[in-house]
């Protein structure tokens, strides 16, 4: 047998282990998805059927799969039939870039020249020809220029195949990146409304967002924005406290309760905060806002509620809820909105609230590529309607003006 043979063979027989190892992935990862609440609450009698023959499928697309991509889309494809937006599937990253390292000459030189970063999909479209194309697109269009921050800009675009929309890099002050690199994949299952396929800004691995939505003119799971410098009267900035009460106008208390979570520090701080406010909401109208709070459990959020239950006795609640309302603050929204006297305003929450994480696990897969935040908690609120849709406002607010200022205007007129 001559070298060439030899050397062919032994590539084969390295390719077909390789590929047995995403097989081994496909197994596993199947396995930890057929013990998730969610599969048990869902996954029933022909949807089973079909969930078992999806599993083969993968096997057969992954021992086709020729890059990490492709590999990460087949695996996909058993988490795409749950409802279940607390679930994360991700790449681990080969190599760890952190902020200093993209300042490092050497480190980059050497990342340049990997194999990761030669095989990073790119786009064949002439870049300077799709940003002008793209640049004329309504403000409310999905299509378009997105940025992300100052550091890169990305062409959003249709493919032939209507549902499915790629993200091109056309300008990078990142050396990670380069222009033409692609760094999205949406398909879009409702107007507006995507499974996203992004690369992560820093680290290039790749992550399923089973969530993400154009509102805004924001992709709002992995925040890219059309608009750098446009005024946000939705958000609440970071910088502001997560608990605040104070006096707004005649007759108004304003109370934001802006985390849930339930770490020892963060229930000291809730705990103590209740504390300070729990006989001073006296005005007979009470704002309530929930904006940007990322949720955490109702051992932290009990309280608030007990005590709001006991206040609308006496007076009328108008809860603030954004799209960055998230889990057990949507949870709060919904129990809030079921009392006499509540009016919910702004816009519909996340729609990540049905199913959680009590302990933070994360489940890597036997080739060590990818891995699985999992959830390992019940609906036990019947929450599973407002999954993917969020809790819903009685009444839509203009992104185009301050929400207090607003919400007073509507207390005023009644």
């Amino acid at each position: 047998m001559n070298r060439v043979l030899l050397v062919f063979i032994s590539l084969l027989v390295s390719r077909y282990a390789l590929a047995q190892d995403y097989v081994a992935d496909a197994d596993k990862l199947a396995a930890i998805i057929q013990q998730l609440p969610s599969y048990k609450d869902q996954i029933k009698g022909d949807q089973k059927r079909l969930f078992d023959a999806q599993i083969q499928q993968v096997k057969r697309d992954i021992m086709k799969a020729k890059d990490p991509y492709s590999r990460f889309y087949a695996l996909s494809q058993l988490i795409l039939p749950l409802r279940d937006n607390h679930l994360y599937f991700s790449q681990a990253p080969p190599v760890d870039i952190t902020v200093p390292s993209l300042k490092d000459t050497a480190f980059m030189n050497r990342y340049r020249g990997s194999v990761w970063f030669k095989q990073a999909l790119s786009s064949k479209l002439n870049i300077d020809s799709i940003s002008k194309a793209l640049s004329a697109t309504p403000a409310d269009s999905v299509e378009g220029i997105y940025h992300y921050g100052d550091a890169l800009s990305m062409a959003l675009y249709r493919t032939t195949k209507r549902d499915s929309l790629v993200g091109v890099i056309t300008d990078s002050k990142i050396k990670t990146w380069q222009p033409g690199q692609i760094a999205m994949v949406l398909k879009e299952y409702q107007p507006k409304r995507f499974k996203a396929y992004t690369l992560h800004v820093l680290q290039k691995t790749w992550g399923l967002l089973l969530n993400e939505k154009l509102m805004h003119g924001m992709l709002t799971e992995s925040h890219w924005k059309k608009f750098k410098n446009q005024s946000d009267f939705v958000n609440i900035k970071s910088t502001e406290p997560l608990f605040k009460f104070k006096n707004i106008g005649p007759g108004i208390n304003y109370l934001r309760l802006g985390s849930f979570a339930t770490s020892n520090k963060s229930l000291a701080n809730s705990t103590d905060f209740y504390n300070t406010i729990k006989d001073s909401l006296t005005a007979p109208t009470l704002i309530v806002d929930l904006r940007n709070n990322g949720g955490g459990g109702f051992k932290s959020s009990g309280k608030f509620l007990k005590l709001l239950e006991a206040y609308i006795r006496k007076g009328r609640i108008y809860a603030l809820i954004n799209n960055r309302t998230f889990s057990n603050a949507e949870q709060f929204a919904i129990k809030l909105s079921q009392l006499k006297n509540v009016t919910l305003l702004g816009e519909p929450t996340n729609g990540t609230l049905t199913y959680g994480n009590n302990t933070g696990v994360t489940e890597t897969l036997p080739s060590g590529e990818f891995k699985l935040y999992i959830t390992d908690m019940r609906d036990d609120g019947n929450y599973l309607p407002f999954e993917g849709v969020g809790v819903k406002p009685n009444t839509l607010l203009s992104a185009q003006s301050d929400w207090i200022l607003q919400t007073i205007q509507l207390i005023n007129k009644k």
